[in-house]
């Protein structure tokens, strides 16, 4: 709904750059908004290939430069080749990446094991090529399309980089300043070789309320309930199949998943070998997942950094499953050698042991697990059937559903445990140990993922022109809106964003940074409630006189509304369209797209001027609201 229209759009519009959207909030700058992606190098194949077709490649990219990155990195870090691909496949087909990957923030994050490795490589040996290495992926996350995920990578990479000098020969204050000027420099040029996106964006930020919204909300987190996601993932069930979060679960927010195995092997290489790079970055990937999910004091103090107070810091989680992803690596590694014996290898079984058990430990002491439902949760877990939920109580679903997670957990949790135990007890040689870890990784992950990109036929996936599509076409450039949906529904007969398909004019749209005054005017006069969210208000239409009245403003003609709701009544309104689709009205307050305007009435207070053209009695026929006097 908001994504592939902007993407649908570039494909339309090149080999032309549009600097301008027509299609939506009545107007808006189309480079400065960064999710249309134009120059993201993932938005190449939608160009070239069949649109339909290249959705499944740009996901399958994604995941593979995520992976690849990841794996050139352990390397660089001294991994031997299984425990790079192992932490490659890790970070690649995390069930964090899977279920982002539709979204830009997967496509920032995909570089950024990339700019650890380019870091990496200028902490060891400043120059030239490593230089123009970082600046290029400085410059290619940015064009990927998400301005605060570009923030949060590009942190994590200085980090990254401390980590490493203070880890190198020379420590002395000289040399860690002549490589910081390095480092700062490619930062710099590799922004700079992005500012057709950098620069409109942050001119757009500045004139939106995107930025005041946030600092009055504060800096946000994910809920710490969700930490016992990175042991069970469908706990709390999943949107693609049984669903036990109410009204719905942004599952993206809390899949921390990395599997089993992964867990086991991030603690052999801190027990078996704790060097101060490993310990460190265990750290800051521990640091990351506890400020992601609002652990005190680790959130109050990150909360309180520049750029952090303001984010949505729950995304932070991505840093932990790439520091879980290259210890796992490290850990496959010492395994790979001498066998460890003694009161480490003892400590690491012990420990191994723990984590395989602590969900059934959590879920007795809670009181959720429930033996009764063993059959049906079996075959939820692996015979891939979900309950009947039409013919069950919401407790018993519950029930199910959680105890299918600790069966899906307990045989992979349990595989994990006889492999590391055999290959301790010296019975299973390097090369087998490194295939079946693999192998076990790989399913692990693969049976995570299941069902959370479905492929589905390509006449499923176009959206047809109907009778009342139609209707609109004929009717422009007039501007319309969709009024909302029926309560608790999270959408409308015709959601924000989706005319960019049809090249209709919508007053509504999902597009940020949002105009101060455009996102004020909307949520004081037009959106279903004034305590709306910024992000959500512009998207938001109420069957009012005042919202009519105010759409009018905004020369809107025509207002959608899904046939399956009351008619309006006693309004300025008579019906265009009526069918099986929807029912379309021509709102008789509706200003023409252009009209001559004799007088003007200057307010420079913003608030003042606001309240008078708000006002019901306001003729802007005949008068124009300026902040200073126009002259002529």
């Amino acid at each position: 709904m908001q994504f592939q229209p902007f993407l649908q759009r570039n494909r339309a519009t090149l080999p032309g750059i549009p600097l301008w959207n027509p299609y939506i909030m009545g107007g808006r700058p189309y480079l400065a908004n960064a999710q249309s992606a134009v120059f993201s190098p993932f938005s190449l194949p939608a160009y070239v290939l069949p649109f339909w077709r290249s959705l499944a490649l740009i996901a399958a990219l994604k995941l593979f430069v995520a992976a690849l990155g990841t794996y050139l990195l352990g390397r660089a870090l001294g991994m031997r080749f299984g425990g790079a691909a192992l932490a490659g496949t890790v970070f690649g087909f995390s069930l964090w990446m899977v279920t982002w990957v539709s979204w830009p923030v997967a496509s920032v994050w995909a570089f950024l094991p990339w700019l650890c490795l380019a870091a990496d490589r200028l902490a060891r040996r400043p120059g030239p090529l490593p230089f123009a290495g970082l600046t290029v992926t400085v410059a290619l996350q940015f064009f990927a399309g998400h301005p605060e995920s570009s923030f949060h990578v590009l942190i994590f990479a200085v980090i990254f980089w401390l980590l490493r000098v203070l880890a190198g020969s020379d420590r002395s204050p000289r040399a860690i300043v002549a490589k910081a000027g390095w480092l700062v420099g490619a930062i710099v040029v590799g922004t700079a070789l992005a500012g057709a996106v950098v620069l409109p964006f942050l001119e757009l930020l500045n004139g939106s309320i995107d930025a005041s919204a946030r600092a009055a909300v504060g800096a946000s987190h994910g809920s710490t309930n969700y930490l016992f996601g990175v042991l069970l993932h469908d706990y709390w069930g999943r949107p693609t199949r049984v669903n036990l979060v109410f009204p719905f679960s942004a599952m993206q927010e809390r899949s921390y998943y990395v599997g089993a195995l992964t867990l086991m092997l991030a603690l052999a290489a801190l027990v078996l070998r704790p060097t101060r790079r490993r310990l460190a970055l265990a750290a800051v990937a521990v640091g990351s997942l506890a400020v992601a999910t609002g652990v005190q004091p680790f959130f109050r103090v990150v909360a309180a950094l520049p750029g952090f107070h303001t984010a949505q810091n729950a995304r932070l989680a991505v840093m932990f499953v790439l520091g879980a992803a290259l210890l796992a690596g490290w850990g496959l590694d010492e395994l790979v050698g001498p066998v460890p014996a003694g009161r480490r290898r003892r400590a690491l079984v012990a420990l191994c042991a723990l984590v395989a058990f602590v969900p059934l430990l959590k879920m007795v002491a809670g009181g959720t697990l429930a033996p009764a439902q063993i059959g049906p949760a079996l075959r939820s877990a692996w015979g891939f059937r979900d309950p009947a939920t039409g013919s069950l109580g919401r407790a018993t679903v519950a029930e199910i559903v959680r105890l299918s997670a600790l069966l899906e957990w307990s045989v992979l949790a349990a595989a994990a445990l006889v492999l590391l135990a055999i290959r301790l007890s010296g019975r299973l040689r390097p090369l087998t140990f490194v295939t079946l870890a693999l192998a076990l990784v790989a399913i692990d992950l693969f049976k995570a993922g299941m069902g959370w990109n479905t492929a589905i036929p390509t006449s499923h996936a176009k959206q047809p022109v109907t009778a009342a599509i139609r209707y609109l076409e004929d009717r422009r450039p007039r501007r319309f809106v969709a009024l909302d949906g029926p309560p608790l529904s999270l959408l409308t007969s015709f959601p924000p964003d989706v005319a960019l398909r049809y090249g209709l004019y919508d007053g509504r749209g999902y597009d940020f940074p949002i105009i101060s005054r455009y996102e004020r005017f909307w949520q004081q006069n037009i959106a279903a409630s004034r305590a709306c969210d910024y992000t959500q208000c512009t998207g938001s239409v109420a069957s009012t006189p005042r919202a009519l009245h105010a759409l009018g403003l905004l020369g809107v003609d025509d207002v959608l509304q899904d046939p399956s709701q009351k008619p309006l009544r006693s309004l300025p309104v008579r019906i265009g369209y009526a069918g099986a689709d929807a029912r379309i009205y021509v709102n008789r307050d509706a200003l023409p797209r252009a009209f001559l305007a004799e007088r003007q009435r200057t307010i420079p207070d913003d608030a003042r001027a606001l309240a008078a053209v708000s006002a019901s009695d306001f003729d802007p026929r005949s008068t124009v609201v300026t902040d200073r006097r126009l002259e002529g």
